[in-house]
């Protein structure tokens, strides 16, 4: 795999992992120097959609993951899995972390270029 560009200085970068710290709520992204904060559920979801590598993780799995498979599930589920995915993404996004919609399967977290890149050590 060839390293791409960094946009900022040319020099060699690599995509950057995302590390997520559910008991702690935060969410450390490889090119950034702090953690980014947020409850502890919308960490949890955050974590399920890395763990996925890119794949689509289904409303139903995150619903069973997020609430230990209808123990304490709220009514509305569904709703309130859009609500989370809403909130992540205004913190997110704006970092280079894109959470999509695949319309009646579920929801895909990718990290978009140029913006998401570390610099290779």
């Amino acid at each position: 795999m060839t390293a791409t560009k960094c946009p900022c200085c040319g020099s060699d970068a690599k995509t950057a992992p995302i590390t997520v710290d559910v008991d702690d709520a935060c969410v450390w992204l490889g090119w950034r120097a702090r953690p980014v904060y947020m409850r502890r559920k919308q960490a949890h979801l955050v974590s399920l959609l890395v763990g996925t590598n890119g794949r689509i993780a289904t409303t139903d799995f995150i619903i069973e993951s997020l609430y230990d498979f209808g123990a304490d599930e709220p009514e509305d589920a569904r709703k309130t899995v859009q609500v989370y995915i809403s909130q992540i993404r205004k913190i997110l996004e704006p970092l280079g972390v894109k959470i999509a919609m695949v319309y009646g399967s579920g929801y895909r977290l990718t990290v978009n270029q140029p913006s998401a890149v570390a610099h290779a050590s």
